[in-house]
C-alpha cells in the first residue's frame, strides 16, 4: 500500500528541467530588477502602449519558461499552475512597485497585460506545443 502512495507520488513530483529553469530564474530576478528601477533610468517607449506590450511579452516568456523548467509533463494542468504563477509573480512585483518605490506606480492596466500575456502562453502551449 505505502509503494503505490509513493509511486503516485513520484508520479507528478516536479522535474526541475536546468536549462529552463535557469531561464525562469533570469527572467524573475531581471523583472523584478527592472521594474524597481527609478524611472528616471528607464529609456521612454517611443509608443504611447509599448510599454503594455513589454509586459505582455515578459510574462508569456516567463510562464512557458516557468512550465518548462518546473513542472513535470504528467501534471494534469502543469501550464495552467505555470501561467497562474506568472500572473501573480507580476501581481507582487506592481504591488511591490507601490511599497517599495517613489517614482514607480501600481497600474492596473499593467497587471492587465501580464495576465493577458500568461494566458497567450497558456493557449500557445495547449494548442500548439
Amino acid at each position: 500500500m505505502l509503494f503505490f502512495y509513493c509511486t503516485r507520488f513520484m508520479e507528478f513530483n516536479v522535474k526541475i528541467h536546468p536549462i529552463y529553469a535557469s531561464f525562469a530564474i533570469v527572467l524573475l530576478i531581471g523583472i523584478m530588477y527592472v521594474s524597481l528601477l527609478p524611472k528616471a533610468e528607464l529609456p521612454e517607449a517611443p509608443l504611447l502602449q509599448a510599454d503594455k506590450l513589454v509586459h505582455f511579452s515578459m510574462y508569456a516568456i516567463l510562464a512557458y519558461f516557468i512550465h518548462k523548467g518546473f513542472f513535470n509533463q504528467k501534471l494534469a494542468n502543469a501550464i495552467g499552475l505555470a501561467c497562474l504563477m506568472s500572473f501573480l509573480y507580476g501581481f507582487i512585483v506592481e504591488c511591490s512597485q507601490y511599497y517599495f518605490t517613489s517614482s514607480r506606480m501600481f497600474d492596473v492596466f499593467d497587471i492587465f497585460a501580464n495576465g493577458t500575456g500568461a494566458i497567450f502562453a497558456y493557449i500557445v502551449v495547449n494548442k500548439y506545443l
